[in-house]
C-alpha cells in the first residue's frame, strides 16, 4: 500500500468516527440538539458541505468556548427569545432576553470551567436545549 492510500484510509476512518459521535450525540433527538449532516464523496474526502446546520434547531459555537458563545436560533423563530444557562447541577447561572433572527452572543468568561446547558425559549413557548463546555 502506498503512503498516500494510508492517509486517505486514516482520514476516512476519522470521518466515520466523527459521524458516529455526531449520531450518538443527536441520537436522543432532544428538542434543540444541534444536528449536522456529513457529506463525503466517493474518494473518502469530504466535500464543501461537510457540516450543514439543520435550520429547525439551535446551534452554538464554538464548543468548547472560552470567551463568547454564539447562538443561532431556528429560522422560523421571531420576536424575543429567552436564553437560560444552567450548570451541571441544574442551577441557573445566566438569563437574558434577546431578539431572535440575529446571531446572539453570550459572554461566558464569568462562568467557571465545566459543562453547561443552554435553554432557548421563544414567545410561543417552544424550547430548545443544547449542551456546551466552558474551557
Amino acid at each position: 500500500m502506498r503512503k498516500g492510500n494510508i492517509h486517505i484510509t486514516v482520514f476516512s476512518a476519522m470521518v466515520i468516527i466523527a459521524a458516529v459521535v455526531i449520531m450518538m450525540l443527536s441520537g436522543n433527538e432532544q428538542k434543540g440538539a444541534a444536528t449536522y449532516v456529513l457529506h463525503a464523496s466517493g474518494t473518502g474526502m469530504p466535500d464543501r458541505g461537510m457540516a450543514q446546520r439543520d435550520s429547525s434547531k439551535i446551534m452554538v459555537y464554538p464548543n468548547p468556548v472560552r470567551h463568547t458563545l454564539y447562538v443561532t436560533v431556528p429560522t422560523r423563530t421571531t420576536g424575543v427569545v429567552r436564553l437560560e444557562v444552567f450548570n451541571s447541577s441544574g442551577q441557573p447561572v445566566y438569563r437574558a432576553d434577546r431578539q431572535a433572527g440575529r446571531l446572539i452572543n453570550i459572554d461566558v468568561q464569568t462562568l467557571s470551567r465545566g459543562s453547561y446547558f443552554l435553554r432557548v425559549t421563544d414567545q410561543k413557548g417552544n424550547r430548545w436545549n443544547t449542551p456546551f463546555i466552558r474551557e
